[in-house]
């Protein structure tokens, strides 16, 4: 059967005259407030200081200056951090409105239903994969934001998907006029693309910044293979 996408509405002045009115999108507060981003306590946390930190935790930081920065026109300073020290607290802080955005979750699609009477998550592509075997799960950690609005949802997305393209572009920090403008989110974030990127570089130059320069990095490096490699998310199946 068919059925409706539940976009969103990035603009509605005659909301408040609507009594049925679809919510607007977080993007579009976002232009007017600071990105409020949890992160979840992994290894590599320096004692809680987020942002002396390195590994799963230093990057997340990167990835919330990253995302303020294509939203607030480069401004990537235009972020409050909240610490969660677990998964289920961390969960409570996004369907309460305490964070817009959760970085160092394991991502896992149970989450994305609920709790009865609790609004899903909803995962961005991975941004680090774990190092397990292919006869166990493998570790995802996505950037998890609220189930009910597909358009900030997707934006961030397609934000971490920026890095990634500007990789396979071979794209750097240094040469961000080449990426591409955006219309998809409207003319506030035409160069949402470019400012994400020029804010801590490519994928790969915010990987080596937080995990040094390793050689074989497995499932966290650009597949240039013809064939796709894919990993069913864990709570698939």
């Amino acid at each position: 059967m068919l059925y409706v996408t539940p976009f969103g509405h990035l603009y509605d002045d005659d909301a408040e005259d609507e009594p049925n009115q679809v919510r607007m999108s977080l993007l579009h507060d976002l232009i007017s407030r600071e990105l409020r981003c949890g992160i979840v306590i992994q290894s590599g946390c320096e004692d809680g200081n987020i942002t002396a930190s390195d590994n799963i935790c230093g990057m997340s930081v990167d990835l919330c200056h990253t995302l303020a920065g294509s939203i607030d026109d480069g401004n990537t300073e235009n972020v409050i951090f909240t610490i969660f020290q677990d998964e289920a607290s961390a969960l409570f802080g996004l369907e309460k409105g305490t964070v817009d955005v959760l970085l160092g979750l394991k991502a896992n699609l149970n989450k994305d239903f609920g709790e009865v009477g609790s609004e899903g998550a909803t995962f961005t592509m991975p941004y680090v994969y774990g190092n397990e075997t292919g006869e166990e799960p493998v570790t995802v950690y996505s950037i998890a934001t609220l189930d009910n609005d597909a358009v900030f949802a997707s934006y961030v997305n397609c934000i971490i998907l920026a890095t990634v393209y500007a990789v396979s572009r071979g794209i750097t920090r240094d040469s961000t006029l080449y990426m591409p403008a955006m219309t998809l989110f409207g003319k506030y974030f035409l160069w949402a693309l470019k400012d994400a990127v020029e804010a801590n570089g490519n994928y790969d130059e915010i990987y080596a910044s937080n995990f040094g320069n390793v050689e074989v990095r497995g499932r966290n490096a650009l597949n240039k293979l013809e064939l796709p490699q894919l990993f069913n998310n864990p709570g698939l199946v």
